[in-house]
């Protein structure tokens, strides 16, 4: 996992796109990309980190629940989604100017 404070968790995403399970850490935008799709442990915590891992290796329907938490929040990223919501500011936007 990145130490760095990461602005948005981009690699989680696509890791979970490609089917990965992520574990991610509870700092920058790490936490808003994964959100109901996995597990956040505190930054640097080596013993939750490896906790976390330990659970998810030795549970397959853990993983498979997971899995399915992890499909709903990609929709949340899907190009379709993203562009309805800039729609919506949009739209906001233009209304508050013609007011």
């Amino acid at each position: 996992p990145s130490r760095a404070r990461e602005s948005f968790g981009i690699v989680a995403l696509e890791a979970m796109a490609c089917g990965c399970v992520v574990i991610g850490s509870d700092h920058g935008g790490v936490p808003e990309a994964i959100g109901e799709g996995g597990p956040i442990f505190p930054t640097d915590d080596v013993e939750a980190l490896a906790a976390l891992a330990s659970q998810l290796l030795a549970s397959e329907p853990g993983r498979l629940a997971q899995r399915g938490r992890q499909a709903k929040q990609l929709e949340k990223f899907s190009a379709g989604s993203v562009a309805r919501r800039y729609l919506d500011l949009l739209a906001g936007a233009a209304g508050r100017l013609t007011a």
